[in-house]
């Protein structure tokens, strides 16, 4: 497995007016180089995306993303850390209804939804570990983080390990056997379209029958 790391963003968002269109131009920009590196030869299969604006659609985001799914790329988003219902106020792009995601929020020590994790019985796929999370900072050192955006690159390692040992997986095939490999704790229950936080330790349970897509309850189609 290799990691290809993709900056953008912006440096000034004083002005929200600005920074919304910048922000949007920038992702579009980001997505072009992912998709033109895989047309080059390059084997990406996975995207990690540490990002979210609630309320804030874009078809031209959606459209690109439907791009990637097309060259045969799985995205994980990051579900946003406003705690709201993602059914009722929905944060982009992991709500898009779209089979190439997976949309991700932070669960806590306790296998609780972490504090101020966003959630939604039919638009948030799973949680992973969210608080407390060993990272990288800008300082020549580590830091620890917490929220949907440390969760969200531990589904997308998941997704490369399953491919480690498959190579031939579909994006689908690999939502299949993450959602049907988690625990469901109680606090869970209702609360996400599998009801369950990543257990990368657990095969899939065939016996254990589970919702492995949002097609299989109402969602919001923006």
């Amino acid at each position: 497995m290799q990691i290809m790391a993709v900056r953008w963003g912006i440096d000034d968002d004083s002005d929200p007016s600005v920074s919304h269109r910048a922000y949007w131009s920038g992702n579009l920009a980001a997505w072009d180089y992912v998709i033109g590196m895989k047309r080059r030869g390059v084997n990406i299969r996975v995207t990690a995306n540490s990002y979210a604006q609630l309320g804030a659609e874009s078809i031209a985001v959606r459209e690109v993303i439907e791009m990637a799914a097309a060259e045969g790329i799985l995205s994980v988003f990051a579900a946003g850390p406003q705690g709201v219902n993602q059914d009722l106020f929905s944060t982009f792009p992991g709500a898009f209804n779209l089979a190439s995601i997976i949309n991700v929020t932070g669960s806590s020590q306790t296998d609780a939804l972490a504090n101020e994790s966003t959630f939604g019985a039919s638009t948030i796929d799973l949680a992973a570990p969210g608080v407390n999370i060993l990272s990288t900072s800008k300082a020549p050192d580590y830091e620890t983080e917490s929220g949907a955006s440390v969760a969200c690159p531990q589904v997308a390692g998941a997704a490369a390990l399953l491919l480690s040992i498959n190579s031939n997986l579909t994006a689908n095939e690999i939502k299949a056997a993450l959602f049907g490999s988690v625990d469901q704790p109680s606090a869970m229950r209702g609360k996400l379209v599998t009801s369950g936080r990543l257990n990368v330790a657990q095969p899939p349970q065939d016996s254990q029958p589970r919702r492995t897509s949002r097609s299989e309850s109402h969602s919001i189609v923006p």
